[in-house]
């Protein structure tokens, strides 16, 4: 059995929501035949803290700035 890993994606303002989605989707339907204890935790960073607007207009709220993403992670995509 393995514990929980944590992946962090890097994105900067005018990303695409598929540049997002994407990944999110591949560690999402992992965690579907992982298990939540088994499985992926994923956190997106941006430079800046608050909504980060993408190149379609949308907003998405990061869970970390890079200021506070300070530690050790088993994925970072960039």
């Amino acid at each position: 059995m393995c514990a929980q890993r944590t992946v962090i994606m890097a994105f900067s303002p005018d990303s695409t929501a598929l540049d997002l989605a994407g990944p999110m989707d591949v560690f999402a339907e992992a965690n579907t035949l992982l298990g939540p204890q088994d499985g992926y935790r994923f956190l997106l960073v941006s430079a800046q803290p608050g909504p980060v607007r993408l190149c379609n207009g949308s907003h998405v709220l990061p869970d970390l700035c890079c200021e506070e993403a300070i530690g050790n992670y088993d994925v970072v995509l960039v």
